[in-house]
């Protein structure tokens, strides 16, 4: 318990000011999708390589042992990789005030702003659906497949889709816009998700067909959903003369947490 409360407020501290630099890194709203795309694409295979080592720990016949030869150079390779931003980058000079009047002012100022509030209800759905995923995917594996030896190859499926499709939402986004494109890939999703009911004993393919589908769907909302927010930090600009790329990204990660969360 002390070990997961370390690692997750450790993980909320890099993740907001990591988020808030991508939203200040360009104001050109397809280029920032396009950098987004990559921090979400390099995310992804992140997990992927969780997942795999997930699955290689399940299959060995001491777990804990090969839990504790595959955690420690991941730590490693973990402090290597995450010290390249803080020390490479660095924020752009902005005109006005960075970082709005207060906590308690910015925060009045994210509720009020109409787009940022139905953006975060939209994100905050989506979050429900990407928890769900690594909830239901040892249940699926467990009790409806019953093969728990594939327990890490569905969510292997489902990531490495997402990773693939990436590119493809980019270019969709930028001839159709990012909340028709979002809009259908949540339809997209709707859909591969609810196939998820006429599964049953053995039907492997099947699975992994559908969350397939689900990780091309799902590799959309990550990154238009913040790239669509910096263009919403750029309406409270002009709206107030401030920017607050700090508050509305921490807002879109207690979002993510509550609705994975529940799910």
């Amino acid at each position: 318990a002390v070990a997961l409360f370390i690692f997750y407020t450790a993980f909320d501290l890099y993740t907001l000011p990591h988020a808030a630099l991508g939203a200040e890194l360009s104001r050109d709203p397809h280029e920032r999708t396009r950098l987004f795309a990559v921090r979400q694409m390099s995310f992804t295979v992140g997990m992927l390589l969780a997942f795999g080592a997930i699955q290689v720990a399940m299959n060995a016949d001491d777990q804990r042992s090969a839990t504790a030869s595959l955690a420690i150079p991941a730590a490693l390779v973990a402090v290597l990789v995450l010290a390249i931003p803080p020390l490479v980058l660095r924020e752009p000079v902005v005109e006005g005030e960075r970082g709005g009047r207060g906590l308690l002012p910015a925060l009045r100022d994210v509720v009020s702003t109409r787009p940022a509030r139905l953006l975060l209800y939209v994100f905050f759905i989506e979050s429900v659906g990407v928890g769900a995923v690594g909830t239901m995917a040892p249940y699926i594996a467990q009790y409806l497949l019953e093969r728990p030896d594939v327990v890490g190859l569905l969510p292997a499926c489902y990531v490495i889709a997402a990773v693939v499709s990436i590119p493809i939402w980019v270019r969709l986004s930028k001839s159709f816009g990012k909340r028709d494109t979002w809009l259908a890939s949540m339809v997209l999703a709707a859909g591969a998700f609810g196939g998820m009911w006429f599964i049953g004993t053995g039907d492997v393919t099947l699975a992994m067909v559908l969350l397939g589908v689900a990780g091309c769907a799902m590799g959309c909302g990550g990154v238009l959903s913040a790239s669509s927010l910096a263009d919403v930090i750029d309406l409270d600009e002009r709206r107030t003369g401030e920017r607050k790329e700090g508050v509305y990204s921490a807002a879109m990660t207690l979002v993510l947490k509550v609705g994975t969360s529940l799910a």
